[in-house]
This record gives structure tokens, sequence and C-alpha cells, in this order.
């Protein structure tokens, strides 16, 4: 009779998650994942890939690690590769490259590529594993969300809508004051600028300093929300790109550092060397 009321149960399951994806994923977001996800990984990954669509990156993130690995990937393969990469950008380092390990080389092959952004850009100074919200959580349902998260470098929440765009954010220190009933989208304010992810360091910075932000938000083609440019990442970024600017000005080279060997430094200067002994000659 039980093993009877099981398979009905996982059927209603079923039928809620491919009728409502939209009204579980925002019950699953509220709860904590140890509940949720054995629920998840009685169902196939064709009935789950609806639900991770319209689950937060973080809160995807969380329960992908929850199901066994052969279903993890055959869901990532259900998953469009700009959905898949969402989820990934939210996974930890290691994770990611276990996935990579396990999944489809073509899949694998088409995340790589999807996230390799080019040098100098947006892309490669993100944040990636930030925190979402929804408009219409409360506070203090977010405030929980965040120590969850243990995000300790947030400065500002985004919101975002059903299709994971980005829509509006909210400060912390706005967060803190607010009444722990009021929604998130009562205390929300406008995004004043975005960049995508091929969007060149040095109009990120323009970005940063004309709207006064510390942190700039990446999103794609879709605008839904891809990662964060930190003002102090974008200044290290941008300092370390003068120094060697400078070594290379004067004829050092860019691999060269303060203890390199001398004999290192020599091979490297030689060349600068010997163009200014010619031109001395020349000048006599």
């Amino acid at each position: 009779m039980s093993g009877n009321l099981d398979a009905a149960t996982v059927k209603l399951e079923r039928r809620f998650l491919i009728d409502f994806p939209w009204e579980a994923a925002r019950r699953i977001e509220t709860l904590p994942t140890a509940e949720t996800a054995p629920t998840l990984t009685r169902q196939p990954a064709d009935v789950l890939a609806p639900l991770w669509r319209m689950l937060l990156p973080e809160t995807a993130a969380r329960l992908l690690k929850r199901l066994p690995d052969d279903l993890a990937c055959a869901l990532l393969g259900e998953l469009r590769p700009g959905e898949a990469l969402r989820v990934f950008n939210a996974l930890k380092p290691a994770d990611r490259e276990r996935y990579l390990a396990a999944l489809d080389p073509a899949i694998a092959d088409d995340l790589k590529r999807l996230g390799d952004f080019p040098e100098g850009s947006a892309g490669r100074l993100m944040i990636t594993d930030i925190a979402q919200f929804r408009s219409t959580m409360t506070a203090k349902q977010a405030l929980a969300a965040l120590r969850r998260a243990r995000a300790k470098t947030a400065r500002s929440l985004f919101l975002v809508d059903e299709d994971n765009r980005l829509t509006g954010k909210v400060g912390i220190q706005d967060l803190a004051v607010a009444d722990p009933a009021a929604k998130l989208a009562d205390i929300a304010t406008p995004v004043l600028a975005y960049v995508s992810p091929l969007t060149p360091q040095e109009e990120v910075a323009d970005l940063l300093e004309q709207h006064r932000l510390v942190d700039l938000p990446v999103v794609d083609h879709d605008g839904q929300l891809m990662g964060v440019v930190q003002h102090t990442t974008l200044i290290g970024a941008l300092q370390a790109d003068a120094s060697v600017d400078i070594q290379t000005m004067v004829g050092a080279s860019k691999d060269e550092r303060a203890l390199s060997k001398p004999l290192f430094a020599v091979r490297k200067r030689l060349p600068w060397l010997q163009i200014n002994l010619l031109t001395a000659f020349m000048a006599a």
C-alpha cells in the first residue's frame, strides 16, 4: 500500500512541476535545500529543466549539488547553453571542474567557450557567485538568504524578474534599516548602468566613476544578470595594467619581478640596451 502511495506522490509532484514551474520555483526558493532535494531527485531531467530555468542561480546551483551526478549532468544537458552557464557561474570552481569532467564533451566545450571572455573585458573581471533576489521577497527573507549565502562582500542586492532579467537593486544599508515585512520592490532603486561581458574595462571604469557606483552589473543579451564588477576588482586590474605598461616603456619585461634572477633581467633587457647604445653612437 505504501509503495502505491509513494508512486502516486511522485506522479503528483511531477505534474505540479510540469504545469506550474514558476510557482514551484518560488516555493522552493523559500525552503531549505535539504527539504526540497529529496523530492527533486525522484524526477527525471526533462521534468526538472523547466523548474531550473525559473530558479535563482544560487538556489539552482545549491540544488544541483544535491542531485546524483548522473541526474545533474543530464539536467545540464537539457538546459540551453546560456541557461546552464548561469547555473555554472553560481558554482564554486571545484564543482564546475567536476561537472565539466563528467558532462558530454560537446556540452562541456560549449560551456567553456561561453565562459571564456577576452582579457580586459567585464566578463573576466566580474564576480559570478552573487546572490539574486525577487522583488516580492520581504526584507526579512532577503537578510536570511544573505546569511545562508554568507555574502560578505555584497554591497547591493540585485533584483530579477521571473525570466531572471535585471529589474532593480537594493542597497545593503537600505535593507538593514527597512521594516522586516517591507517588500524589496518598495525599497528598490533603478539600475543606473550595466554592461555586457564583452565591455572593455576602460568603459566599465568610466561608468563606475560617472554614476559613483561601487559595483556594476553584467548582463547577457537577454538582460539576464551574469555577475557584478566590483570597484575594488577593477582598480586592481587597472593598476596591474599600468605597471606592465610602465615596465615595458622603460625596457623591462612584463614578466620581470623585483626578485627575478639577474640573468633573467639582463636577457630580457638586452635588446633595449643594444638599441640605446646604437642611438647613443649615432647621436655622437
